[in-house]
């Protein structure tokens, strides 16, 4: 299957993915001013835009805007970040163990499509494409639970954390063992082995997150 390739429909969409990639890489740091007009130049477009961008930023976490004072990365907040992870490893091993009953064949044969381009990724150094495809294994697993209610309230949560997925960004060798770990997941999904996947999930979102405050802790 081939690799998935990151597509842009507008200008909004372009600034959008290349400044979080910014914020993820730790190219922009917490609390850096973002000035419009430098930005445009960047890029090569109008101020239009990159307002526009910044908008979308801030409804996702990633961005602050003060009226009359402008743009910067959003800082992080250690507690509220320890009590909406805490909410996550439960709520997503939750997730993964109703999955395991009821995902079908087909959602089965994807993730392992999806690990198979993780796993080059990992041989490339592809942080960006492996960021992408993280979020796409974990929505696949989320979408089978059969309850829209709590993938709901998972996706609000994980965009309450972006800082999470800054994470094979500032640490891109963590991309092999977090795709083990990946691959042993959906194996017990796979099995039907619903207990042991929910414990996997749990045990392995609980290292990312300790990783991703350290290297937060460290970076700002």
């Amino acid at each position: 299957m081939p690799r998935k390739t990151q597509q842009y429909f507008t200008k909004n969409d372009m600034l959008y993915s290349s400044l979080k990639e910014k914020i993820l890489s730790g190219a922009y740091r917490a609390g850096e001013r973002l000035i419009v007009a430098d930005i445009a130049s960047e890029f090569s477009v109008s101020p239009m835009p990159v307002r526009e961008a910044l908008q979308r930023l801030q409804q996702d976490g990633w961005v602050e805007i003060t009226p009359h004072v402008g743009a910067r990365v959003a800082i992080y907040d250690k507690k509220k970040y320890l009590e909406t992870i805490e909410v996550r490893r439960e709520l997503e091993s939750m997730a993964v163990r109703l999955s395991a009953g009821r995902i079908s064949q087909q959602s089965v044969e994807q993730l392992f499509e999806i690990l198979n381009e993780m796993e080059e990724c990992c041989k490339t150094g592809d942080t960006s494409s492996y960021t992408m495809l993280n979020r796409q294994f974990h929505d696949t697993i989320y979408n089978c639970c059969g309850n829209e209610t709590l993938v709901s309230i998972i996706n609000d949560l994980i965009a309450k954390t972006g800082q999470s997925q800054s994470i094979f960004f500032r640490s891109p060798e963590r991309m092999v063992k977090s795709t083990r770990q990946h691959r042993a997941i959906a194996e017990a999904i796979r099995d039907k082995r619903s207990e042991e996947a929910g414990e996997l999930m749990y045990n392995h979102k609980r290292e990312g997150f300790d990783i991703t405050i350290q290297l937060l802790e460290e970076n700002n």
